[in-house]
């Protein structure tokens, strides 16, 4: 049976069973699948009247939408570095992909922060704290938090390291029945959960996707319907819309594996995407569409739930019934896990 309290936020998903609350803590087996570079305006129910995603639209219909949750920042690195460290910015030094000093120069008010390339060993992210809690921990795609002031995964708690590429890792490939390695890392992490769950332990598999970033994948097939459909007054890229779709088919595919692996009453499955898509596939004079290149406002409304930083450390670790591993760093946030079970109240953590 399709679990039936979903959250939905800021245009992307937490998905919670219905079995989940506060008064009963379970350990929920959790799944966090990380899209790169989608906007929230990206989806069906999002609003596009050209890119189709019927599969998140149908997750978005049985859940709950918290729309003015933002990005802790607006590119791919010091994103992630916050949606698993649980720390602004300025905590882990994580504020942009290689310098600091991009973007307009005629935007740039203040002098360029230092900038590190990824997140310390120091720092404790989600996998670490899980694993402390007894987790078995895998990360299946894109880390981007490494170079040299950062560490491998495997030094941040995840105890399976599965990645489909290789060198540049948004360079084609050309395998066109694979586009971006969605459907490869989709079914790693499958295998991580059909193994995890024989052996009774509960999982933690962060889902973390190349698609939508450049370069541009689709299956011959999906791009062929896109070009033949017609163009919509907001959006008209068929590469683009055809990489969601097939991305959008990724996550049909997990919750179907899921579903099939007889663990769907037990999942708390979280959705979202690091940041927005460049400009090139959207109308420029949408408020909400943006570059990344530059922390500008737009740039982070749309991409994270509830401000993740501040709600799924929190709240996944409450749900694992953990506390946090003793290593120093430092974190904010509060579990929602009252208000998700219909309490009115959110309580600190």
């Amino acid at each position: 049976m399709r679990s039936r309290n979903f959250l939905r936020l800021a245009g992307f998903l937490l998905v919670c069973p219905s079995s989940w609350s506060a008064a009963a803590p379970i350990r929920p087996n959790i799944v966090l699948i990380f899209a790169d570079d989608m906007g929230w305006k990206d989806t069906g129910y999002g609003g596009s009247d050209f890119y189709e995603t019927p599969r998140i639209d149908r997750m978005a219909k049985d859940g709950m939408d918290f729309s003015q949750a933002y990005a802790s920042a607006g590119n791919c690195a010091p994103s992630r570095a916050c949606l698993l460290s649980g720390g602004y910015t300025p905590r882990h030094g994580v504020y942009a992909v290689g310098s600091t000093d991009r973007g307009p120069k005629k935007s740039q008010r203040l002098i360029p922060v230092p900038n590190k390339s990824g997140l310390s060993v120091e720092v404790v992210t989600l996998a670490d704290a899980l694993s402390a809690a007894g987790y078995v921990t895998g990360i299946f795609g894109k880390w981007h938090l490494s170079g040299k002031d950062g560490c491998e995964p495997a030094e941040q708690g995840s105890q399976t390291v599965m990645d489909r590429s290789g060198g540049n890792p948004n360079k084609s490939r050309g395998i066109n029945e694979d586009p971006k390695g969605v459907f490869s890392i989709t079914r790693n992490s499958l295998r991580f959960m059909a193994g995890s769950t024989a052996e009774k332990k509960p999982f933690f598999a962060y889902v973390s996707h190349h698609a939508i970033h450049s370069s541009l994948e689709a299956k011959p097939e999906t791009l062929a319907k896109f070009k033949a459909k017609a163009k919509g007054k907001q959006h008209d890229h068929a590469l683009y819309a055809a990489c969601t779709c097939d991305f959008d088919a990724s996550v049909g595919m997990l919750l179907d594996g899921i579903q099939e692996l007889g663990i769907a009453d037990n999942p708390l499955i979280i959705f979202t995407s690091d940041n927005h898509a460049v400009e090139l596939y959207h109308l420029k004079t949408d408020p909400g569409e943006h570059t990344d290149l530059a922390a500008t406002e737009t740039a982070k409304r749309d991409e994270l739930i509830v401000d993740l930083l501040a709600w799924v450390k929190a709240q996944v670790i409450s749900a694992a019934g953990n506390k946090w591993p003793a290593r120093p760093d430092k974190r904010a946030g509060r579990s929602w896990i009252p208000r998700v079970s219909k309490s009115r109240r959110t309580v600190p953590y």
